[in-house]
């Protein structure tokens, strides 16, 4: 008696196995980037950098970092003594300013400030903060030198396109930056932020702007038109005399330190 076989290995069939896993795999990985991360679980209960501020009543100044660059190492020689540093961590499954946002929103009190540096002022400039530090804001392209607008603009849509094909191999970081190694998905997601936001600056909250007169990346005639049309009246601007976001350097930290005590004043 003869049987019917269906052969699983067949060129075929194995090729839609493969299909439906790659699928699986690109559809499950697009899910974890677009729902929020673990770190909204984290505060403030269960953190306790946090847990112990507020048990002494101490302000807290959230920072969220630049490009390529944790927000720790930005701060690692500037002295807030009547703040607790809580640093937003960075995410290897991408750059999410509405996350960021949302924790400002949820866990920073009028008493509390929020600072943003580079393409972190974005989500600081976004959120219901009272108190805002922008670091040498990457917060218009326009602002941004044609050298750096034209490459943003042009590999931003690229990487972010690249990332989502590649799934979940786009969450290994591999891409050295400043202090460690970075995710495209992370890369990608800077970098469209940088080419393609555009937030508002919020007319309630307090807004203090550090500028630099050698800013290499940023056009300070758009920073400062950008904010005397939306916040005029609550925004004060520092300008000193460094290069884009040199906060994290020895050499330069002391005059980002002035800048940031002065507006904190």
């Amino acid at each position: 008696m003869d049987f019917d076989t269906l052969s699983i290995g067949t060129t075929e069939n194995l090729g839609y196995i493969l299909l439906i896993i790659y699928a699986l795999f690109v559809v499950s990985s697009l899910v974890v980037r677009i729902t929020p991360g673990d770190y909204m679980d984290r505060l403030p209960d269960y953190d306790p950098t946090i847990m112990a501020a507020k048990h002494k009543a101490q302000r807290l100044a959230f920072v969220v970092g630049g490009f390529m660059d944790k927000p720790e190492n930005a701060m690692k020689y500037i002295d807030l003594p009547d703040y607790q540093i809580v640093a937003i961590t960075n995410d290897n499954f991408g750059f999410r300013i509405s996350q960021y946002r949302d924790i400002l929103d949820k866990y920073a009190s009028n008493k509390d400030v929020a600072i943003g540096i580079s393409i972190g002022a974005k989500a600081v400039v976004e959120s219901n903060a009272k108190n805002q530090i922008l670091i040498n804001p990457c917060t218009d392209p326009y602002a941004l030198y044609k050298e750096s607008f034209w490459p943003a603009k042009i590999f931003a849509p690229i990487l972010q396109f690249l990332s989502f094909i590649l799934g979940w191999l786009s969450f290994i970081p591999f891409i050295r930056g400043n202090d460690g190694y970075y995710s495209l998905a992370f890369f990608a997601d800077q970098l469209w932020a940088i080419g393609y936001g555009w937030p508002e600056p919020s007319t309630e909250s307090n807004i203090g702007i550090i500028i630099s007169t050698d800013d290499e990346f940023l056009d300070n005639r758009v920073i400062i038109e950008d904010f005397e049309q939306e916040a005029l009246e609550n925004s004060t601007i520092v300008e000193i005399n460094t290069e884009h976001a040199t906060i994290g350097t020895r050499k330069d930290a002391e005059q980002y330190q002035e800048a940031i005590n002065y507006l904190l004043k």
